[in-house]
């Protein structure tokens, strides 16, 4: 992994995300990947995990279907039971049209379906970043609690291009506007390990990395366009 710590976003994502994943599980190269519950069906092939990586829950509340039966988190859903896109999600929580019982609900059954498929889940993300938006927050947090798991770190995220510091911008100023009316959540990592958002970098990260420090995590999405590069080519 050289030396810094790469972290994998995104497994189940489609099928080819899950193959480019495994492969650097393989080769040792991530130190931990965040599975979708939304996206996988009853198994998961992770043929290169060991028993050292670590493995956390990406929260999708934006795209796809819940885990949850679709009547018991109706806030959540439209009428053909899908999430509603991102904005679409901010907009409805901004106009109070979100129950926050249903994000409890929808986590917990995200979290669950993973734990009864064998893996041992530590971390807790977003897909998105949905989870540095006080509401959903609440709810991540309460899970993490429950559950002894790490939450990312939202509240100290860094970046290097403009790209990135515009959807950063974008970020932070939703999560003011939008209720309970709080900043970026800081959540807490264990380790002080801190979290770079490479999906917002891109090509970016060859030219940055010498700003890395040796504890720092890089987020990653491997085989998406998202990450043009590729992980696999650092």
């Amino acid at each position: 992994m050289g030396r810094y710590n790469i972290w994998a976003d995104d497994y189940g994502y489609r099928e080819e995300v899950s193959a480019k994943i495994d492969l650097l599980l393989k080769e040792k190269k991530v130190m931990g990947y965040s599975v979708l519950a939304t996206h996988i069906g009853d198994k998961i092939l992770t043929n290169g995990s060991s028993k050292n990586t670590l493995v956390g829950l990406h929260v999708n509340l934006v795209e796809g279907i819940p885990v949850s039966k679709p009547s018991t988190v109706s806030s959540l859903v439209d009428r053909e039971g899908n999430f509603y896109p991102l904005w679409i999600f901010i907009a409805r929580i901004a106009r109070g049209l979100i129950k926050a019982k249903d994000f409890k609900k929808e986590v917990e059954a995200q979290y669950r379906k993973l734990t009864n498929l064998g893996l041992d889940i530590s971390y807790i993300d977003s897909h998105q970043h949905v989870h540095s938006l006080g509401l959903v927050y609440d709810s991540v947090k309460e899970i993490a609690d429950k559950y002894n798991l790490t939450i990312r770190n939202s509240g100290d995220i860094k970046a290097f291009t403009a790209r990135a510091k515009l959807s950063l911008a974008i970020l932070r100023r939703v999560s003011y506007l939008l209720p309970p009316f709080c900043k970026l959540s800081e959540g807490w990592t264990k380790n002080d390990l801190g979290w770079y958002f490479l999906s917002w970098e891109t090509a970016g990260f060859k030219k940055n990395i010498k700003n890395i420090k040796s504890d720092d995590i890089l987020v990653t999405h491997p085989g998406r366009r998202v990450d043009r590069c590729g992980i696999i080519d650092y």
